[in-house]
């Protein structure tokens, strides 16, 4: 593009700097728009609103795919295995933890989609398993994912 002032050069430059800052902080803080104006040097008072309105411009999704590309593929990141780790999730059996004497289980013993759901253990002094927390079941109004967020795809629903 040919400017007919040099000063706009600058301007569009900045513009231009400033918004792919703003995606790139959008990827970095785990996809909050508010925290991600704030880095990328907008007005802390009106960032939420300010992240609202470039989350609409198809160049910042662009750029917000662009950068989050490299970490779903990293991550392995997919939709299917999205929906896969909810279903074990919702459809967690607890009865799969403990033997028919209602002891609990070794955690080498457990089935694969029971430890996938896991989120923390206690232990004695001895390193014995005495606990083990399940991670939280999600309910009708969780199960109801919007995917498209993550993945710039269609909308999926699931209801448990």
């Amino acid at each position: 593009m040919v400017y007919s002032k040099p000063w706009r050069r600058a301007i569009v430059t900045s513009i231009k700097a400033k918004l792919e800052s703003f995606a790139r902080q959008y990827v970095i803080n785990h996809f909050n728009g508010q925290q991600a104006a704030i880095a990328a040097g907008f007005a802390p008072k009106s960032a939420k609103v300010t992240a609202s309105r470039l989350l609409t411009k198809a160049n910042v999704k662009a750029l917000i795919a662009r950068f989050a590309a490299p970490t779903i593929k990293k991550e392995q990141v997919t939709v299917e295995r999205t929906l896969v780790e909810l279903a074990r999730l919702a459809y967690l059996d607890p009865g799969q933890i403990v033997d028919e004497n209602n002891k609990l289980l070794p955690i080498h013993a457990m089935p694969a989609d029971v430890r996938a759901c896991i989120a923390g253990m206690d232990t004695s002094a001895k390193g014995k398993v005495t606990h083990v927390k399940i991670a939280a079941r999600p309910g009708r109004s969780t199960c109801s994912v919007n995917v498209s967020r993550c993945f710039q795809r269609s909308v999926f629903r699931i209801w448990a």
